[in-house]
């Protein structure tokens, strides 16, 4: 029950015994509503590559859609700043739902269940991915992550090259999975990148993919 005029950047709500003040605005409810919610449900794994044309959105998406067989509330995350790649792969290029370029000009707080409620889905995985208008806006990725981390059990950050000097979306992740392929470029990047993610909390796991010339034979129960 709303009551009397009060601070006209405020209302007053009687229930149950008890009086909430609550902003007027609906920006700022939506933000006060967001530091309320709970923080860090989900289980948060990034997947990086060493080199570009490994299939890093590949392997994200492989373990986004294992996780939601298993019953678990997932989200993909396309991070990539280059448009479209992850939505033309999992032909969501003309699914109904909002795009990185909608929340950079929404101007609305990020509230985990009603984004997550809003993106596409594919084989009912939620998939946050960009389109020909572009990728993540500066600042925009980091409070999509954190609004969907508070709404789903597990979230997979397709991570771009170069994240590795992302601290802030590294830092956000329980578990890391980089994936390198055999080729010499890509061994040397990863030294680089392996001491970039030492010290911080995310546990890390090496994926190697040996399907190039520079494959190593198989080995035996390989």
């Amino acid at each position: 029950r709303w009551t009397g005029p009060g601070d006209p950047a405020a209302v007053r709500i009687d229930g149950e015994g008890r009086t909430y003040t609550v902003p007027r605005d609906a920006v700022a409810l939506g933000v006060a509503l967001r530091e309320r919610a709970p923080q860090g449900r989900a289980r948060v794994v990034g997947v990086l590559g060493a080199t570009g044309g490994l299939g890093v959105s590949s392997l994200a998406a492989v373990f986004a859609r294992a996780s939601r067989l298993r019953g678990w509330e997932t989200a993909l995350v396309d991070l990539d700043p280059l448009p479209g790649a992850c939505a033309e792969m999992l032909a969501l290029d003309d699914a109904a739902g909002l795009r990185w370029a909608d929340l950079a000009h929404s101007g609305a707080p990020l509230i985990g269940a009603h984004l997550a409620s809003s993106v596409p889905t594919w084989h009912g995985v939620r998939v946050l991915c960009g389109d020909e208008r572009g990728g993540p806006a500066p600042g925009v990725a980091t409070a999509a992550v954190a609004a969907l981390r508070s709404d789903v059990d597990v979230l997979v950050l397709d991570l771009p090259r170069g994240a590795w000097a992302a601290t802030s979306l590294l830092a956000s992740c329980d578990e890391v999975v980089v994936l390198v392929g055999a080729a010499p470029s890509s061994l040397v990047t990863l030294r680089s990148l392996w001491a970039a993610l030492d010290g911080l909390p995310a546990r890390a796991g090496l994926a190697v993919r040996r399907t190039s010339r520079y494959s190593c034979p198989a080995q035996a129960g390989d």
